[in-house]
């Protein structure tokens, strides 16, 4: 994060918003836990992507789009 805020190229990309989200870092990662354990299901079951490299989510995604498109289509 401090690495992005000091690259001259990078740094437009953070706000005042992103540091204040960041402080309360743990309180989020509290609330996700909390929702995911309550609302996933196996009819609509929650798929964590890591997201630190775009094109790394992107593919996973597809991936796991294509896996779950052949596993429905497998049962008709």
């Amino acid at each position: 994060f401090e690495r992005r805020a000091a690259d001259p190229y990078k740094h437009w990309k953070i706000s005042e918003e992103d540091w204040r989200n960041r402080r309360k870092w743990k309180e989020h990662l509290a609330a996700a836990e909390d929702m995911f354990g309550k609302t996933n299901s196996r009819f609509a079951p929650w798929n964590l992507i890591e997201g630190n490299y775009k094109w790394y989510a992107r593919i996973k995604i597809m991936k796991l789009l294509v896996k779950r498109l052949e596993e429905e289509f497998g049962r008709l």
